[in-house]
């Protein structure tokens, strides 16, 4: 029974997210979608990679909105190096 349970958290749904900023990052050999989310304890930030169905970097600490916007971008820019224009979007009372 416990093996269903990790399996399902390593396939995890995106979080639930009702406010703070997504956006997706698609490359040729790559499918990120990036999170700057509000959580229990403040701002943070994750990166999911959709192609392989796991997390990257999840739940990372911020101390604000640019902030988590910027960690985001920095670990995907680790990962895939080049020049990409990002496009974040809104949830929740974040939406345009």
């Amino acid at each position: 029974m416990r093996s269903n349970a990790l399996r399902i958290q390593k396939n995890a749904f995106f979080p639930k997210l009702d406010r703070g900023f997504w956006a997706d990052l698609n490359t040729s050999t790559e499918e990120l979608r990036l999170f700057a989310h509000i959580n229990e304890i403040g701002w943070a930030t994750s990166v999911y990679n959709k192609r392989t169905k796991e997390w990257i970097a999840e739940s990372g600490l911020a101390k604000d909105a640019a902030d988590a916007k910027c960690k985001a971008e920095h670990i995907a820019r680790q990962l895939l190096p080049g020049t990409y224009q990002i496009e974040w979007r809104g949830v929740g009372c974040f939406r345009p």
